[in-house]
């Protein structure tokens, strides 16, 4: 299983992966936790872990970026599994995913996968 992050940690290291930075709070001046998107802009962050909306708006078009899609399966137990696969594994070895995530529901099995998706391409980086 990859990393055990959770709430917040999760949403920070899912804000990292998807490029924003300066990542804020809360703290005396700050309610909720922002940071700066890569357009520039400021804005407190989304709760990937917890919204599918923002899971599907976010996180799934930047891993088609990458010519990778998700696979996502549940098991009898309520255990969730998200996998961040290769769209074109020809050119790769036999295992194609290159990102994997599990919990107990969909979205942090997703951002969990998102996260070793990430940790996993900067590795690959020359």
């Amino acid at each position: 299983m990859t990393e055990e992050l959770s709430g917040i940690e999760l949403r920070k290291a899912v804000a990292e992966a998807l490029g924003w930075a300066d990542i804020q709070g809360p703290d005396e001046l700050r309610l909720f936790h922002s940071g700066q998107r890569p357009d520039g802009a400021r804005q407190y962050l989304p709760a990937w872990e917890a919204d599918l909306n923002a899971v599907f708006r976010d996180v799934v078009p930047f891993a088609k970026s990458l010519s990778v899609e998700l696979r996502l399966a549940s098991w009898p137990k309520g255990e969730w599994v998200g996998d961040f696969v290769l769209t074109d594994p020809r050119d790769y070895s036999e295992d194609d995913t290159v990102g994997h995530g599990e919990a107990d529901n969909p979205t942090t099995a997703i951002c969990r996968a998102f996260v070793a998706l990430m940790k996993s391409l900067k590795v690959q980086e020359p």
